[in-house]
C-alpha cells in the first residue's frame, strides 16, 4: 500500500464518519465513499473502526436531541410530549384506559342445572367421562341435551 492509498483511505474513512454523524446510514455512507460490501464488512470487523462509527452515531443522536429540546422550547407540543415521555417516564407516560363491559348473567337455575348434570354424569359413567369433557358446552349442545332428557 502506498502513501497515496493510505491518504485516500484515511480521507474515505473521515468522510464516512462525517456522513454517519450527519444522518446517513452506515451502508449508504460506505457506498458514498466507494466501498464495496466486502470492504464494509471487513472494516466493521475492526474494533477501532466500529468504535468510530458508533461514536459518529452517538454524535447524530446528540444533534437530534439538541434539536428536539430547541423545538420543545419553542412550544412544539409534540416535541415537548416526546421529550417528557422519554426523559421522565415515571412521571410522564401515555396511559390508555381500556374498559371491558360484559352483560353476562348467570342465574342460580343455570348453575343448579349444570351441577345436577355433572353429578348424574359422574354417577352413571364415572370420572373418566367427566375428564373427557372438553371445555364449556355450546348452545347447540345444551339444547340437544335438554331434548334428550
Amino acid at each position: 500500500m502506498t502513501q497515496l492509498d493510505t491518504f485516500d483511505e484515511m480521507m474515505a474513512r473521515d468522510t464516512f464518519i462525517e456522513l454517519v454523524a450527519g444522518g446517513i446510514s452506515p451502508i449508504n455512507a460506505g457506498i458514498e465513499v466507494g466501498w464495496t460490501p466486502r470492504q464494509m464488512r471487513a472494516k466493521l470487523k475492526d474494533n477501532d473502526f466500529r468504535e468510530l462509527m458508533e461514536d459518529a452515531q452517538d454524535r447524530l443522536l446528540g444533534t437530534v436531541e439538541e434539536t428536539l429540546v430547541a423545538v420543545a422550547k419553542r412550544g412544539n407540543v409534540a416535541a415537548i410530549t416526546l421529550f417528557l415521555f422519554n426523559r421522565a417516564p415515571d412521571r410522564w407516560r401515555d396511559v390508555k384506559r381500556i374498559e371491558i363491559k360484559n352483560d353476562l348473567t348467570i342465574s342460580m337455575g343455570m348453575v343448579a342445572s349444570v351441577k345436577q348434570g355433572a353429578l348424574e354424569l359422574l354417577r352413571e359413567q364415572g370420572v373418566e367421562a367427566m375428564q373427557a369433557i372438553q371445555g364449556p358446552a355450546t348452545e347447540d349442545e345444551i339444547i340437544e341435551a335438554e331434548i334428550v332428557e
